[in-house]
């Protein structure tokens, strides 16, 4: 292990290695254990000044908050760790800390960071060549397909590394087949068992407690949506000794829900309710407020359904707390502002009653003095209604400078939409008159002269001629349908990437993966087309400058339109790199559709561009 071959530390060092050794052992027998060591040896770093034991303190934390549910303080964990890591210039220490900063991005919902950061890891691991850290990457990553709707990419690389024979770690080959039952659960619900069970049969002589109780609930939940209810509810109460013997916490509120479900849904409501409440009571802390939300909504059902109307209305009050709990916040504030005034206002009123107070008896003993504090009153008053007015006209002046400002910055937003609008239209018109004259025009003269060639005696140089003008005739062809905006919008999107694949398969091989298809079939006209010519404009410049053997182009539809193109060329450098024309026009255009592009490229590795477009 990296954390074992340190030499000459003093004494509070060695301590912070034994709470290190103690971590290992409890990590996945013993959570609340294994945090417990992991905060004490991030606590003693204070007195130890040691990069590369402080970055392992915080990774080990960083794990073991990150499968207790508490995200945001396993976020600032990882890039503790990351930034030590690197300080301390241990290579397989930054491996790991970046993989675990990927994790953490993938419950928090933030893919695009967590493939940055599993790549940074991937770059570290090639310097090191060590095959469960490569074992670990892979399952990041399928994890990572399998959340972005990636599912054949999730199912390809982790089929593919249970057939690496570097790959021996148990619990890692348990951990891919846990993830394939992941990925095949909404495709095929008994290979989803499958791996499931294989996963548990490979961690059957492992101690890792934890990783079995994930297992357990993950494969009763799925014999429950199989209505094999028997068997998931015997996996459920495995899972829930597990937990409650590892202390995950996260766990037991996902199985006492599940439990609560089963029940709730065969109207044995009071067991429900039990369920629902052991869930809330005893471990909501470890889940976020969405999870928790649901399950007050669920309970108010169950307990009106149970005919306990009143606790019903409690936990529909929660629920809708919970959803507007922004709102709520934001009201709070309000009512503190205003009872403030309120109070202020208030005093206000006093002070001005005992002033008047004085006033009246002064006016009895000195009524000049009265008379004089009268005028001075006014005076003040018309101070203050002089400089009221002044700020007055001030805040309305700086707010018709601001509406000034944003009516300006919309207007050149309009000119600039407009531009693009024309160059779009006039780039169309363009390759559509193109198109025509490649196809009446040089298609035409083709034509005429492969008709002068046959009637030409037959011999071995007119038939090279004539298969010549063919294979010309065909790339013509091929070429002006390309740039026909008609042709481009009555083809079918599969169609047309076989048209491209066939022009340049003499070049590169162009690998297709779509999903789904059902819905690419269904793109609208605009969309087919501004992904077809961006797709083109890609592909040429890779053609053109790349150098590349192989093309690989994913388009997926799920929340928003995601297309991915990746090649094996010789790659650029972004930053000293002049902006092309293509790309450039790629990015006005992806903006015009209020979308955005992704450029990632290294010198020697490829070039990998990502373009998201709202669905």
């Amino acid at each position: 292990m990296f954390f074992g071959c340190f030499l000459g530390f003093s004494q509070t060092a060695k301590t912070i290695e034994d709470l290190h050794k103690l971590y290992i052992q409890e990590r996945n027998i013993n959570l609340a254990k294994a945090q417990q060591y992991a905060e004490q040896a991030v606590e003693l770093h204070t007195t130890e000044k040691n990069d590369s034991l402080y970055a392992i303190s915080n990774y080990y934390l960083t794990e073991v908050l990150t499968r207790q549910g508490a995200i945001p303080e396993a976020v600032s964990s990882a890039e503790t760790a990351v930034n030590y890591a690197k300080k301390s210039s241990n290579v397989k220490l930054t491996c790991l800390s970046y993989m675990a900063l990927s994790k953490v991005n993938g419950y928090q919902g933030v893919f695009t960071e967590g493939l940055e950061h599993l790549e940074h890891a991937i770059q570290l691991e090639k310097k090191l060549g060590d095959a469960e850290l490569l074992h670990k990457i892979h399952n990041r990553k399928g994890v990572l397909f399998e959340r972005t709707k990636n599912k054949d990419k999730a199912i390809n690389i982790l089929k593919k590394s249970l057939l690496n024979p570097q790959f021996t770690n148990v619990d890692n080959i348990a951990s891919t087949y846990h993830t394939l039952g992941g990925a095949y659960e909404t495709i095929d619900k008994d290979s989803s068992v499958y791996f499931f069970e294989k996963a548990l049969k490979t961690l059957s002589d492992s101690p890792n407690d934890y990783l079995k109780g994930v297992i357990h609930y993950n494969l009763g939940d799925v014999f429950i949506q199989l209505r094999k209810n028997t068997k998931g509810l015997e996996e459920l109460k495995i899972s829930e000794a597990l937990s409650k013997k590892v202390s995950h916490n996260r766990g037991l509120y996902s199985i006492n829900a599940a439990y609560a479900v089963y029940y709730h849904n065969q109207e044995s409501y009071k067991k429900a309710i039990k369920k629902y409440l052991e869930a809330l009571n005893l471990y909501s802390k470890y889940v976020d407020d969405s999870q928790r939300a649901h399950l007050y909504y669920l309970l108010s059902e169950a307990l009106y359904f149970d005919q306990q109307y009143q606790e019903g209305f409690i936990y529909q009050d929660k629920y809708i707390d919970l959803k507007d709990s922004l709102f709520t916040v934001e009201k709070s504030k309000t009512f503190e502002r205003l009872q403030t005034e309120y109070e202020v206002e208030k005093k206000n009123d006093q002070i001005t009653h005992l002033q008047e107070k004085q006033l009246l008896e002064t006016k009895q003993r000195k009524l000049i003095l009265g008379v004089g504090g009268l005028v001075l009153a006014v005076l003040l008053l018309f101070v203050f209604i002089y400089r009221y007015r002044s700020k007055s006209q001030k805040i309305i002046r700086e707010k018709e400078q601001q509406l000034f400002l944003q009516e300006k910055e919309q207007l050149q937003q309009s000119e600039k939409i407009k531009r693009i609008e024309g160059y779009i239209e006039g780039e169309e018109k363009e390759k559509n008159r193109i198109a025509m004259e490649l196809h009446d025009g040089i298609g035409g003269q083709l034509a005429g002269i492969q008709h002068f060639v046959t009637t030409l005696p037959k011999n071995s140089d007119t038939g090279v001629l004539q298969q010549n003008i063919t294979s010309v005739s065909k790339e013509v062809r091929l070429l002006s349908h390309s740039l026909s905006s008609s042709f481009s919008e009555m083809q079918p999107f599969t169609h047309l990437l076989h048209t491209l694949q066939s022009r340049y398969q003499n070049h590169f091989e162009l690998q297709v993966h779509l999903y789904p298809e059902e819905e690419i079939k269904n793109l609208e006209n605009a969309q087919k087309v501004f992904l077809y010519r961006s797709i083109q404009e890609l592909v040429n410049n890779i053609y053109k400058h790349a150098d590349a053997s192989t093309i690989d182009l994913s388009l997926t539809i799920s929340e928003e339109i995601v297309l991915v193109i990746e090649d094996d060329g010789r790659g650029f450098d972004i930053k000293n790199t002049p902006k092309g024309i293509g790309l450039q026009n790629i990015k006005e255009k992806t903006a015009y559709v209020k979308g955005e592009v992704l450029i990632d490229s290294k010198l020697g590795e490829g070039t990998t561009v990502i373009i998201k477009i709202p669905k």
